[in-house]
């Protein structure tokens, strides 16, 4: 028994030996990284942010929960949009305390080099 225990040792130490010692990523851990367009709500539940493609640009808005009217917007070159963290299309991307929305560059192919973010504070 202590020998079939001794190879066992062995060869889980062989396979970690031989395994790469970095990885690396493809961005969101899910298949699709937008959300359906519902937006994100602020930590406190006060405003949802959403975003609006407009051509080469994207139109940020954040909106009053309690009356729908649009605070504030602003428009940045390219497209973003709020970040999906799982499959079914949940939104994240804001921060805890609610003083930072980070949107992401959507992947057009897969897998990619590299991911934009769009950060606001």
């Amino acid at each position: 028994m202590k020998s079939r225990a001794c190879k066992i040792l062995f060869a889980v130490l062989v396979i970690v030996g031989v395994a790469p010692s970095n990885a690396s990523a493809d961005g969101l851990p899910v298949p699709v990284d937008v959300t359906f367009g519902e937006g994100v709500i602020s930590a406190d539940g006060s405003d949802r942010f959403v975003t609006i493609a407009t051509g080469d640009k994207t139109t940020t808005m954040k909106i009053s929960t309690e009356d729908g009217e649009v605070e504030d917007y602003q428009v940045a070159d390219g497209w973003f949009t709020v970040p999906a963290i799982a499959v079914d299309g949940t939104a994240s991307g804001i921060s805890a305390d609610g003083t930072t929305l980070a949107l992401i560059n959507p992947r057009r192919a897969f897998p990619r080099e590299s991911t934009d973010f769009l950060v606001f504070q």
